[in-house]
């Protein structure tokens, strides 16, 4: 467990380390998940955290690990456009997928 904790958190830590320095201008809880958004002058990263549940039929069959937060990233480089009104073209999206399992003291995977 302690080799897939280090591993996760290393894949988490630079997934979050993008929107360091940048400043947050969104941070809510929408029905999905919680979304925070950071802008500095010229990019925009958005990080969501989703929870999720795996079922058979709707059914969790192993409640440890059918428990998972996913931690997805995406990054934006903003441009103003020829009237002003800026775009984003989106450069990174990545994700991550944490286990309940990953935080307990026993191996359950």
């Amino acid at each position: 467990m302690e080799s897939n904790f280090t591993k996760l958190s290393e894949q988490t830590s630079v997934l979050l380390g993008l929107a360091k320095g940048m400043l947050l201008n969104v941070a809510r809880m929408t029905p999905s998940g919680i979304e925070m958004i950071f802008e500095s002058s010229d990019s925009r990263t958005e990080i969501r955290f989703v929870p999720n549940v795996y079922t058979v039929e709707r059914v969790i069959v192993d409640a440890v690990n059918a428990l998972t937060i996913r931690v997805r990233v995406k990054k934006f480089q903003l441009k103003a456009s020829g009237n002003g009104a800026p775009t984003m073209t989106q450069v990174f999206d990545e994700q991550v997928e944490l286990p309940l399992s990953t935080w307990l003291g026993e191996d359950y995977l």
